[in-house]
C-alpha cells in the first residue's frame, strides 16, 4: 500500500506493510513509553549535533544508527546514557577508547546538560 504521509504533502509516498506483512513484524526493542522514546531522541540528537564534525559517525546509514541509548529516571529527571554502536555500521564497535555521553532531559525532551566526564 502507498500513500503519502499528510495528504497534500511534498515527497515520495510511503510504502506501509499489508496487513499480512504487519502480521510478521516484531517490535524493536519492545514498547517504549512515549516519554522515554522522546527523552532518548533528544539526547541522541544532541549527541550527533556535539559530535558530527568529528566524522564520528562515517560508514553510518544515518549517525543515530551508530549510537545506543540506556534511559534511568532519578527524581523526576532523565538521564540518559548514549553509548558507540558502530558494530552496527560495518566497524568496530567503539570508534574512541572509554567514550560516552551522560545527558539530564527532561520529561518534556529538552536537554538540561551534559555530564562532565560521562558515567
Amino acid at each position: 500500500m502507498l500513500s503519502r504521509l499528510w495528504p497534500g504533502e511534498p515527497g515520495p509516498p510511503l510504502q506501509w506493510p499489508t496487513p499480512e506483512e504487519l502480521a510478521g513484524l516484531q517490535p524493536v526493542g519492545g514498547e517504549l513509553s512515549g516519554e522515554v522514546a522522546v527523552v532518548a531522541a533528544a539526547a541522541i540528537k544532541q549527541t550527533i549535533r556535539d559530535w558530527k564534525a568529528q566524522d564520528l559517525f562515517a560508514g553510518c546509514p544515518t549517525p543515530a544508527a551508530g549510537l545506543g541509548a540506556t534511559v534511568y529516571l532519578w527524581k523526576g529527571t532523565y538521564y540518559v546514557s548514549i553509548s558507540e554502536r558502530f558494530d552496527r555500521c560495518g566497524r568496530a564497535r567503539s570508534g574512541m577508547l572509554d567514550w560516552w555521553e551522560v545527558f539530564a532531559v527532561s520529561p518534556e525532551g529538552a536537554v538540561l546538560g551534559r555530564h562532565p566526564f560521562g558515567y
